[in-house]
């Protein structure tokens, strides 16, 4: 692919039509995960519950997986090799970065790593 050739051309209305016919939407798909991550999630709370676990324990936070896409969007830049999409995701990825360094506290609360912060003092 290379140069972006995806995004070079208009799409016809009538082939995004016919197109619609026959695949589900990105939309469409990434509704679909997310109400399965999302029933995955309720399923690992309710056994942490039930289970007396700590609440929160095994379960990813919605930042986690925004880093997951993101990481993952720069993975399949690489694969699909397209350089419009890889541009995206290396602007993703610096914002992620940067969010990352300049908010940890906001984003995280407590340390992830409590025994490294001990070593520090």
């Amino acid at each position: 692919m290379g140069k972006g050739k995806m995004m070079d051309d208009p799409i016809l209305p009538s082939l995004m039509e016919a197109i619609d016919k026959l695949y589900w939407s990105p939309s469409e798909r990434a509704s679909g995960v997310n109400s399965l991550l999302r029933e995955m999630l309720d399923h690992i709370k309710r056994k942490n519950k039930h289970d007396k676990k700590p609440e929160g324990e095994d379960v990813p936070t919605e930042w986690d997986i925004l880093c997951f896409a993101v990481e993952f969007a720069g993975v399949q830049a690489i694969v699909i090799g397209d350089d419009e999409l890889t541009g995206i995701a290396v602007a993703l990825a610096r914002w992620l970065y940067s969010a990352h360094y300049s908010n940890a506290g906001r984003l995280y609360g407590d340390p992830d790593k409590p025994e490294e912060e001990k070593k520090d003092d």
